[in-house]
């Protein structure tokens, strides 16, 4: 499963060396496309963490991080292009655009969906809401 800043990277190699493939994960359309996304968000009491590698790397989320939802949102080229943080959340001055974008909150895991009204990056919900139909990414790291 992809971290967000890989989700990220992979967007990025995608609509530069696979249009195809980036547009079949983001554009709007039928039927219904999405993926979960290597990130759960646990408040702490010096603040909010992401964490990743099935809960066994932790780091305090980036203080530039956007905080609120931005409904319908962020430009998804914007955030591809510069707006992210090194851990693959939208920054705070990530451009207007139709992406909709749900903010990290305690006890929330992170999803990217794309269907005939929206597309979407989701950073709200448990795992209790999380639909089993949602694919994951495969991917190694470099040694």
């Amino acid at each position: 499963m992809l971290t967000p800043i890989e989700f990220v990277e992979f967007l990025n190699h995608t609509k530069d060396n696979f249009p195809k493939i980036y547009r079949e994960i983001t554009e709007v359309r039928n039927p219904w496309r999405a993926e979960h996304l290597d990130a759960y968000f646990e408040k702490r009491k010096d603040g909010l963490y992401i964490l990743t590698g099935n809960r066994t790397k932790e780091e305090k989320l980036d203080e530039d991080t956007l905080v609120k939802d931005r409904i319908p949102g962020i430009s998804l080229d914007d955030y591809l292009s510069r707006a992210h943080t090194s851990q693959g959340l939208p920054r705070s001055d990530v451009k207007k655009g139709n992406l909709y974008f749900w903010h990290p909150r305690n006890g929330s895991g992170a999803w990217f969906f794309a269907d005939d009204g929206r597309a979407s990056l989701n950073c709200y919900g448990g795992p209790q809401l999380r639909n089993f139909d949602v694919g994951v990414r495969a991917v190694a790291q470099e040694k």
